[in-house]
């Protein structure tokens, strides 16, 4: 069986994932698509190759705002909220610790992509959540990543 990063990394991986493959589906399980969320939120070691630095966090952002139902099932029908606590350890880190501006980006897109297409159940997630505005207004002075998503929320 394929690894992660190798079905990543296949030229066919997302036109097959926005038709909803069934088989690709099934091997993006729960515990799959919180490792494709690190790939956007966890930096990369010194000595990473180049394909962890720099095509899997974007081909990541690309799974991650496709619209789809295996997406929408995975993300907003978890009553835990799995997903998008997995997505928040982002943010959640001491105000000292400067994020990545880079990974900041792919974080204020994904984000961006489901408060337009689900605003009902982010504003559920956010209002379920005790630390989420406090964790953006924590790394507000990063760049206007994180101010975007503050804009986006208040526009709701």
């Amino acid at each position: 069986m394929p690894t992660l990063y190798e079905v990543l990394e296949d030229d066919d991986f997302m036109p097959e994932f926005r038709q909803s493959n069934e088989l690709l589906l099934k091997f993006l399980t729960q515990e799959k698509m919180c490792q494709v969320i690190r790939l956007v939120t966890e930096e990369p070691a010194f000595n990473d190759n180049p394909s962890r630095c720099f095509k899997l966090p974007f081909v990541a952002t690309q799974v991650l705002c496709v619209e789809n139902v295996h997406n929408s099932q995975m993300i907003f029908d978890d009553e835990d909220f799995t997903i998008l606590k997995e997505l928040m350890k982002f943010i959640n880190v001491k105000e000292e610790v400067q994020l990545n501006s880079t990974l900041c980006g792919y974080f204020n897109k994904i984000l961006s992509f489901w408060l337009i297409k689900k605003p009902n159940q982010m504003i559920r997630y956010i209002k379920a959540s005790s630390n989420f505005i406090n964790d953006l207004i924590n790394h507000i002075y990063l760049n206007s990543s994180i101010i975007d998503i503050l804009v986006r929320i208040c526009c709701i």
